[in-house]
């Protein structure tokens, strides 16, 4: 039954956060081990926990370039993954590469983490009303992006919905034109800080 309605032969892996560096590094095995033959057509991260540049720290295949389309989006604030690390990421693409970069959003602009106990402190605070003892490492993941100075998630939503859809769209040949990517900040003018890209194929 899936057969009918999903297509095998054209995957495009989208990822949040640790997310996002398994997708990064999937792009990268894919390229590594099947080159044009993947049917990995593409590969979107949001605040991935980016290596960087694929760092050559990484074993092999893991540092391999990606050689598809690539879409990767931040917030100005993320405190977990820094946003130079994700310019670098992109910088390190030679194929079509895409960098949208958020105003005044964190590491959870992408998710409904700061949805959760809103105004009272969070996921962060609602487990220690629980009794329940978060490593530090793990409460500034939780909490980063959920109050001021970063907007409200919400904000950021519509903006990233959009860019992922149209990057989709576009990889798949949904949309043969890119206007639905280039006018995300006009779209957005108060969400969306930076928006550009290499020549895309």
């Amino acid at each position: 039954m899936a057969s009918t309605h999903v297509d095998a032969l054209r995957v495009i892996a989208v990822g949040h956060s640790a997310g996002g560096s398994a997708v990064e590094r999937l792009a990268s095995f894919e390229t590594a081990t099947k080159g044009t033959k993947s049917t990995l057509k593409g590969f979107i991260g949001l605040a991935g926990a980016s290596i960087g540049a694929w760092s050559q720290s990484l074993a092999a295949p893991f540092n391999t370039i990606p050689q598809m389309p690539g879409l990767f989006v931040t917030g100005q604030l993320d405190n977990v993954v820094s946003v130079s690390a994700i310019e670098s990421a992109y910088g390190s693409l030679t194929k079509s590469r895409r960098l949208i970069e958020l105003t005044n959003a964190g590491h959870q602009a992408f998710s409904d983490l700061c949805q959760i106990n809103p105004g009272e402190g969070g996921l962060t605070a609602l487990a220690l009303a629980l009794n329940i003892t978060i490593p530090s490492n793990l409460s500034g993941l939780a909490s980063d992006g959920c109050s001021s100075p970063a907007e409200p998630v919400t904000t950021s939503w519509r903006p990233t919905q959009q860019a992922v859809i149209a990057q989709i769209r576009y990889i798949f040949g949904a949309d043969k034109k890119t206007t639905a990517l280039t006018g995300i900040k006009t779209s957005f003018p108060a969400s969306v800080a930076i928006n550009t890209t290499a020549p895309l194929p």
